[in-house]
């Protein structure tokens, strides 16, 4: 009777799913990846609040990090099981610092602070300052405190002064000007009445505000 059992443990062994590790996936929070997986069946995350996954077509998974943490992923395929680690955290503050360098930010500081990325410095231009939002755009860990050069907010805040100034001339009120006093704009002049004052400060205003979004903290 025993030789028996050496082909039904045969026999059982080829039943089993075949199950594979893989490399472990790592992302930041607020970032996504795309995994080629032919021929998925199912899938399954086992923490949810850490990664959510989706199933794109007939052969690739979403991935989206959602808070830091680390979670298991497994895939069944036509032909195999597979499992993957998901590992969710910021990432490695000397990797950020490279990647701006790269960008042309070489003096900009860059320190983690709890589960947070702080970036901290001066930059010469507003569009350094699209720039380098563009750069962490959809890297929610990121904190930017990064200021414009003194030199380069007051240019800003004269041209914006001065489009205050030609739409006020453009909607007929000639009697108030808008200046730059330090790192603010104030409106000087007169007015015919309430309704001419109301107007012109709903002038500067959309432009006041505009220049306080565009310069203001991410």
């Amino acid at each position: 009777m025993r030789p028996l059992c050496l082909p039904l443990l045969a026999v059982l062994l080829l039943t089993l799913p075949a199950l594979a590790a893989e490399p472990t996936v790592e992302l930041a929070p607020g970032t996504q990846t795309v995994l080629d997986f032919p021929g998925i069946r199912r899938v399954a995350v086992a923490n949810p609040s850490v990664a959510d996954v989706k199933v794109v077509g007939k052969s690739q998974l979403l991935i989206v990090g959602n808070q830091r943490g680390t979670t298991a992923l497994t895939v069944w395929t036509d032909s195999k099981q597979l499992q993957r680690t998901i590992v969710v955290a910021p990432p490695r503050v000397e990797e950020l610092s490279r990647e701006l360098e790269a960008l042309g930010f070489p003096s900009l500081e860059v320190r983690a602070i709890g589960e947070h990325v702080v970036v901290d410095g001066q930059v010469e231009s507003f569009a350094d300052l699209q720039k380098l939002r563009r750069a962490v755009t959809g890297l929610a860990y990121v904190k930017l405190l990064v200021r414009l050069d003194a030199q380069a907010i007051r240019a800003a805040l004269t041209a914006t002064a001065e489009q205050i100034n030609t739409a006020l001339k453009r909607n007929g009120i000639t009697s108030a000007t808008a200046v730059v006093v330090g790192q603010r704009i104030l409106l000087e002049g007169s007015v015919s009445d309430e309704a001419e004052r109301q107007k012109a400060q709903l002038i500067a205003d959309s432009y006041y505000e505009e220049l306080k979004g565009t310069l203001g903290p991410r």
